[in-house]
């Protein structure tokens, strides 16, 4: 077991918390992962190394990392050299000057023109028959004038319902607030869920045919998916995810896995799901990345940490990357046949609201 250095234990001491150590203490590489309503936060940091999967069932006193892009399939772990865990009741006292001016200006976006563009080429796949569903992303970037790393603490002590990512590699932070489980495994029972179908909160997501038939879709897709890895499947009656800005309709889905080296094949088999890919995923990354002009790297991608009795893998949806004085934050929506361009604007809006809730008090004009 690695030890703490004696300037680590001594910032740790005074930090309170994992993410105050991490962001103000650590200059080195590092991983800081919450789950969803779960009150203990993990921080992976030091000497960072990938280790083949083979790694996980030799040595089953480890925990290990996943790092994914949303492009790729899962071919490796990472192991960090430490792993600290803090358990907490309610809130952590996450430390930022409440006073802060933090001054953004709006650089660059995907204007509702390109929106519009983006949805008649999904169109064009639709009436090929190439797909039931797709989802696409557009994004916003923010020049950030100043204290970007006690911002970063402002978002974080403001959206903790949520999983939260936060990963630092270099000089850039990528972190996401996702409502979103790829798959959690406890011995050998995996959950998994259905997400998919988003309005505002005022909305009764169950009346409306396009909210419930995209849910379905993403629900057979997995719910298949996990058949073939388990014994047998339960899932629950579908019902409405509420977040603090915003409604999901949820289906969630479990089993028992048939053999516990199948973990990895069943994460590449679940990721992309159709709630952030699409349906059928043959050719999906293909042509969301030609819809979009580019790769996703990590928005949407699988992140999360697993051992050999217990994994949890978030999807990063509601993410972004911050590096130096630059924030460019990402939400998509699923598109089928019967999707109004504007509806799903408005919905990828709703989607940002974690940043630009912070932001737009901010903004320069």
């Amino acid at each position: 077991m690695n030890q703490l250095s004696q300037s680590n234990q001594t910032d740790l001491k005074n930090s309170n918390t994992l993410i105050n150590f991490a962001l103000d203490y650590l200059n080195e590489d590092f991983l800081y992962f919450k789950s969803i309503r779960e009150n203990v936060e993990n921080l992976f940091f030091g000497n960072k190394k990938s280790c083949p999967l083979s790694d996980l069932f030799l040595n089953k006193d480890q925990t290990f990392c996943i790092e994914m892009n949303f492009e790729d399939n899962l071919t490796n772990l990472f192991h960090y050299d430490f792993h600290l865990k803090n358990e907490f009741k309610d809130q952590l006292d996450i430390q930022y000057n409440k006073e802060n001016n933090y001054q953004f200006n709006l650089s660059t976006q995907t204007d509702l023109s390109e929106w519009n563009q983006m949805l008649l080429d999904a169109q064009a796949l639709f009436n090929e028959n190439k797909f039931e569903k797709i989802v696409l992303k557009k994004n916003k970037t923010f020049n950030i004038k100043n204290n970007q790393i006690d911002f970063l603490k402002k978002l974080i002590a403001h959206n903790f319902e949520n999983y939260i990512v936060l990963k630092k590699e270099a000089n850039q932070y990528f972190i996401s607030f996702t409502p979103e489980t790829l798959l959690k495994k406890n011995n050998d029972v995996i959950c998994t869920m259905a997400l998919a179908g988003s309005r505002f909160k005022s909305t009764h997501l169950l009346s409306e045919d396009k909210l419930t038939e995209e849910n379905e879709i993403v629900f057979r897709s997995i719910n298949k998916i996990m058949k073939q890895f388990c014994h047998e499947t339960n899932f629950s009656d579908k019902k409405e995810m509420t977040l603090k800005y915003i409604k999901h309709l949820l289906i969630e889905i479990s089993g028992k896995i048939k053999d516990q080296n199948s973990i990895f094949e069943l994460i590449n088999q679940l990721h992309p799901t159709p709630a952030v890919g699409g349906f059928p995923k043959k050719e999906i990354i293909e042509n969301i990345n030609k819809i979009e002009k580019g790769k996703r790297n990590h928005y949407a991608a699988p992140f999360g940490m697993i051992n050999y009795n217990d994994a949890d893998v978030a999807v990063a949806i509601r993410s972004g990357y911050l590096e130096n004085d630059l924030l460019t934050i990402f939400a998509g929506a699923g598109i089928t046949k019967d999707s109004i361009s504007i509806q799903e604007w408005d919905e990828t809006e709703l989607k940002m609201a974690p940043f630009l809730k912070e932001i737009q008090n901010e903004i320069v004009t």
